[in-house]
């Protein structure tokens, strides 16, 4: 079996030669443009302003009052501000008609609010904390701080709220209003990388066809075999890694390719291609390198997150495979695993290790099943027995 042909996503050249053309993508995430962002499966898109609180204006009835206290607004929060490019984050300030839900008003067009738009998310914090600051504002002869609304909105919710996007929705960057990146400053291993402006990017209705389905998904599911000591389980500080078994898998098409590398060696595997591997360092490098290759959306797996993924990092860790958590989509960007609080009333508070892989989703089966479930075990040969009438 070919190992590029079959296993390496293909990519259009084509694609990827100009802006002549317009391009449609499925967003999966959108970030903030100082963050190194998920990578959507053909091209990185970029929101350059972040908008942010809404503050009710202080009293100004007229248009004259309210350009007045607007300005005085601005200008407070940027002298608070201790940086020479201070001026520079303020985007605008403009007044709104806008009614708050916390209390009862007989105007039915709204009292006027400022809204400020500020350039980047990470300002957000230290222009609250202006805004809140009633010395700031004495030219308007206000007493008390202002009331502050949507300052605590995540910058993609608040994108996705201007814009009219939805999750996983369709977009379009029209022809010549992006501009492709070069070979240089590529940050990432998309298809196509490219910079629009947000106010350019075009969302569509998730609900219209042919919008309303779900683009093509390349699904990486894997599992990992190690060798401990008997009765005893396995410590990466100590025990290698043996083997992994991966399933890649093009959806909705549903044509799988199975891949099984091994440490030492073994008999071939029907419909699997077996990549022997003389050292585990061997394995654990040859396994990122065809994780890039095929260039996943869904990683996949049971338990993955609260051991095979970890443990593979740690064991790269101990042998210096410094390349090995380079498997994600963005370039230079290492795949992490880090441990996380998940409480609820109906489950409790949960610990649980969390893999950060930029640019493709992972998805623990296990974790799903628990939170969905309630069984008696969750281990794969009892939830796989109860669901799918097969054991291990």
């Amino acid at each position: 079996m070919s190992t590029n042909q079959t296993w390496r996503r293909a990519i259009d050249v084509a694609d990827a030669a100009s802006n002549e053309h317009p391009v449609t993508f499925m967003q999966t995430s959108v970030e903030d443009a100082e963050v190194q962002a998920h990578t959507r499966s053909r091209m990185r898109a970029r929101a350059r302003v972040s908008t942010v609180p809404v503050v009710r204006n202080t009293g100004a009835r007229h248009a004259a009052g309210v350009r007045e206290a607007a300005n005085a607004v601005h200008q407070g929060v940027i002298n608070s501000i201790v940086s020479e490019k201070a001026e520079k984050a303020v985007v605008r300030v403009e007044s709104l008609a806008r009614r708050s839900v916390m209390h009862h008003s007989r105007d039915a067009n709204g009292a006027a609010h400022l809204k400020i738009t500020l350039q980047r998310a990470s300002h957000v914090a230290k222009y609250r904390r202006a805004l809140l600051c009633v010395e700031n504002f004495k030219s308007l002869g206000l007493t008390l701080p202002f009331d502050l609304y949507e300052a605590d909105v995540d910058c993609t919710l608040r994108y996705m709220v201007d814009t009219g996007t939805v999750g996983c929705a369709w977009a379009t960057a029209p022809a010549k209003a992006y501009v492709l990146r070069t070979a240089e400053t590529r940050e990432t291993r998309c298809a196509i990388e490219l910079d629009v402006d947000h106010t350019k990017l075009i969302a569509h209705d998730a609900s219209v066809p042919p919008y309303d389905g779900i683009a093509p998904l390349r699904v990486l599911s894997f599992d990992i075999e190690c060798c401990a000591k008997e009765e005893h389980f396995p410590h990466p500080d100590l025990d290698p890694v043996i083997q992994i078994a991966s399933v890649l898998a093009e959806v909705p098409e549903r044509h799988e390719m199975r891949r099984v590398y091994i440490l030492g060696s073994c008999a071939n595997i029907p419909g699997a291609t077996v990549v022997a591997c003389d050292t585990e360092t061997a394995l654990l490098r040859a396994w990122s390198v065809d994780v890039i290759a095929a260039d996943p959306d869904l990683i996949v797996g049971y338990n993955v997150q609260n051991f095979d993924i970890d443990y593979l990092l740690k064991r790269a860790a101990n042998l210096r495979v410094d390349d090995f958590a380079l498997f994600g989509r963005v370039r230079r960007k290492r795949v992490e695993s880090k441990e996380a609080t998940f409480s609820s009333k109906a489950m409790g508070t949960r610990k649980n290790m969390r893999a950060t892989v930029d640019g493709r989703i992972v998805l623990d089966v296990m974790q799903i099943v628990q939170t969905e479930h309630k069984l008696s075990s969750y281990t794969l040969n009892h939830v796989s027995e109860r669901f799918l009438k097969e054991r291990k």
